[in-house]
């Protein structure tokens, strides 16, 4: 994970800026789009100054592992949040 624990990422920074293109690219290098930094901030919180583009993106990503033991429902993942349990 790159960026610094109590700041932010390379993700969230894209984010937050509106790179679009840059956040996706960072998302199929393996960025964290659950992360939380030292302070509390979510990845999605720096993504809502983005626009609705990036929050979507987040929503869309493939990072919930709903299917597995180690759901990642227990952190709140944003996949989670938007997507209704069956």
């Amino acid at each position: 994970m790159l960026g610094h624990t109590e700041g932010y990422t390379p993700l969230m920074v894209a984010l937050h800026r509106g790179r679009l293109e840059c956040a996706r690219a960072l998302l199929r290098a393996g960025a964290d789009p659950n992360y939380i930094n030292g302070t509390g901030d979510l990845t999605l919180f720096w993504a809502i100054d983005g626009g609705v583009e990036c929050m979507k993106l987040l929503a869309e990503c493939d990072s919930c592992a709903r299917a597995t033991a180690s759901c990642c429902c227990a952190t709140k993942c944003i996949s989670c949040l938007l997507t209704p349990s069956p």
